[in-house]
């Protein structure tokens, strides 16, 4: 499901004449030949991933759903949970691991590098003094690599699309429906 506005823009003299869709970057845009302007129709950029969180009167289970996914979150039972899934802290690493992995692994198979595992580990610490989150990324390769595919995959490991978001800045928007 893509979320997305559609924006008309001028189209630049040489697509004016066509009148079909495009991709350009990962963006796919309907060329309106009538009057040389163009729509977005779809991008990757605009995508926005949405998840539900509902909570009832469980001490702390929360369900978790996306479009095609369903899992529960909860607190420790030190903190008054019942421990039947992920704290909202281990969510927040695991989010980074998983991205981290799976980004290491479509890079290992479009290289044809010879990596039989990856194993990403995510800690997550809160620098109240500083007022900063501090996260820690460790990662292990099992397989026959070189050192340079070895520093190549440490490269890429940062370049995840969770990393990015995390380095950038967020803004959160709250409103009441």
């Amino acid at each position: 499901m893509f979320d997305f506005k559609v924006e008309r823009k001028k189209l630049p003299e040489n697509l004016s004449k066509y009148n079909k869709l495009i991709t350009v970057s990962g963006v796919i845009f309907k060329v309106i030949s009538g009057d040389k302007s163009w729509e977005i129709v779809k991008s990757r950029k605009n995508h926005m991933q949405k998840v539900t969180a509902t909570i009832r009167q469980d001490h702390y289970k929360t369900v978790l759903q996306s479009d095609t996914n369903t899992f529960f979150a909860d607190e420790p039972v030190s903190v008054g949970g019942t421990d039947q899934g992920f704290s909202p802290d281990e969510l927040l690493a695991s989010s980074l691991a998983a991205c981290t992995a799976i980004t290491l692994r479509m890079y290992a198979d479009r290289k044809k590098y010879p990596l039989e595992q990856i194993e990403v580990t995510v800690s997550v610490e809160w620098d109240k003094v500083n007022n900063k989150t501090v996260m820690y990324k460790t990662l292990q390769f099992t397989g026959n690599l070189q050192p340079e595919e070895i520093q190549r995959l440490r490269d890429i490991a940062d370049k995840c699309p969770t990393h990015k978001s995390l380095l950038n800045p967020i803004e959160i928007i709250t409103e009441i429906i």
